[in-house]
């Protein structure tokens, strides 16, 4: 099947282009079906060297159950909740919120309710081992993935992974895809320059420039055109929690993600 793959340069503790996203969406999702008494499989070969790295399977003997497993020693895992369950991310999620990283994770269960039975579209958070202990590091990425509520069945949209190695996640659900970068303080794009400190939101542009902030559940805050300047805004009708900024500027459309504290 032929894949469409972005790779799209981002901005890391304010070093510009550091490190490269990597995300491959399918132009068609892929679509796999149980059957019972047989044991299907999609395999994804994530860095195109001829070995495939992961693959997720529906195991059809008794019951459907849905799952990831890490293939040919490649040393992937996913992030799991309790008891191997997948976590199920939504768009602009902080990975990490999980007990730990497994070589297989359960995504779905036709009997019970696993965090993918049925909740649509969601991110597993996976990530490589590279190193050995106790000098490892990761590359984390995260792969798009809905399931059946009685694990029956699952589609796969696309995936993602970060070419720089971090110890903790230095990525986001969706991020490349559903949200389009991280949001850093002191970020610089192009001649836009955007920081943040607490609550203080301060832009300071050289052209004109539209910005909307939105709340995790979609809820636009508040918006302006701006004419070349500095102008500064308080997120004071925000929750605590993630805040989406979008920035445009006649030619590119941007949305950073912000985690407000308070």
């Amino acid at each position: 099947m032929k894949r469409i793959i972005a790779v799209i340069p981002v901005f890391l503790m304010g070093l510009t282009c550091s490190a490269t996203l990597n995300v491959t969406m399918f132009p068609s999702p892929v679509v796999v079906t149980g059957q019972a008494g047989v044991t299907k499989y999609y395999s994804i070969d994530v860095d195109n060297n001829g070995i495939d790295d992961l693959r997720f399977k529906i195991f059809s003997f008794g019951g459907y159950e849905i799952s990831f497993e890490s293939l040919n020693e490649q040393y992937l895992e996913a992030e799991y909740i309790n008891s191997a369950h997948a976590i199920a991310y939504t768009c602009g999620a902080l990975f990490g919120a999980g007990s730990g990283w497994a070589s297989e994770v359960y995504l779905a269960l036709e009997d019970d309710d696993y965090q993918f039975d049925g909740k649509g579209p969601r991110y597993l958070a996976v990530r490589k081992q590279i190193g050995d202990p106790p000098f490892e590091t990761y590359i984390y990425g995260w792969a798009k993935i809905e399931c059946a509520a009685d694990g029956s069945q699952f589609i796969l949209y696309g995936y993602a992974y970060q070419d720089v190695t971090s110890y903790n996640p230095n990525v986001i659900a969706g991020q490349g895809e559903c949200v389009l970068n991280t949001f850093t303080p002191d970020w610089v794009f192009s001649e836009k320059i955007i920081s943040l400190m607490e609550n203080r939101l301060v832009i300071d542009y050289s052209e004109p420039l539209q910005f909307r902030v939105f709340d995790a559940s979609g809820k636009l805050l508040l918006s302006d055109n701006l004419s070349p300047g500095r102008k500064e805004y308080y997120l004071s009708k925000a929750k605590a929690g993630i805040v989406l900024i979008e920035i445009e500027d006649g030619l590119r459309t941007k949305v950073f993600k912000y985690l407000k504290p308070f």
